[in-house]
């Protein structure tokens, strides 16, 4: 065999190597959680400030009446149940068996109902933000940063930070972009600051729901 003849079986090898490495990277493949725990208990509470923003160019005077109802309020949230974490994840076992698992229920601060158009949004916004820890790189390692084609049914993202772990949700349907993130504390996973944005482009309705945690 020539010298070019190795020279070249030798590349190959290392573009076949170099390839299944990446594969591997980006792969979904399970990994153990045995480190992950929660670090909250069915029965807790915490409380939420809640402020609106909305932009309508149709004049939807409903919608702007049920967002006013909430701008300004406080909103109880109530751990209603914990999944079992399972003993290994990727991102669609985790998505499926903890972040879609409703934990929460969610009320205004003195027990009374929200407002029904909005209860299914917030809730699933609270409920799927409330985080195991004890292994924040694994749950960073399941989703990508950020995301570009997040079509039918949605993509999470997420992204370990200093102080706080983002979790979020986005979906174009049609020309409607949903979306929804959340700060969690790294001691507790729970969330301390989050958002719902609905942006209808077709109808010119857009409107942001901001929660902050207070206690």
């Amino acid at each position: 065999m020539t010298r070019n003849r190795i020279v070249v079986s030798i590349l190959i090898v290392i573009i076949l190597v170099a390839f299944g490495a990446i594969v591997v990277l980006v792969g979904n493949q399970r990994r153990s959680s045995s480190n992950l725990s929660w670090n909250v208990e069915v029965g807790e509470s915490f409380i939420y400030e809640v402020e609106c923003f909305y932009w309508d160019s149709s004049s939807n005077d409903s919608v702007f009446a049920q967002l006013a109802l909430l701008n300004h309020t406080h909103i109880r949230m109530e751990i209603v149940s914990l999944p079992q974490i399972p003993s290994e994840i990727d991102r669609s076992i985790f998505s499926t068996e903890v972040i879609n698992h409703t934990k929460a229920h969610c009320s205004f601060e003195n027990n009374s109902e929200l407002p029904v158009n909005y209860y299914d949004d917030i809730n699933q916004l609270l409920s799927s933000s409330i985080l195991p820890v004890g292994d924040w790189y694994l749950l960073d390692w399941c989703f990508a940063d950020e995301t570009s084609e997040a079509f039918y049914p949605g993509t999470y993202i997420s992204k370990l930070q200093m102080n706080h772990f983002t979790i979020g949700y986005e979906l174009w349907a049609g020309d409607a972009l949903l979306e929804w993130s959340a700060n969690v504390t790294l001691e507790d996973g729970i969330p301390q600051a989050a958002f719902i944005d609905r942006d209808f482009i077709s109808v010119g309705l857009h409107y942001i729901i901001q929660l902050v945690l207070l206690s």
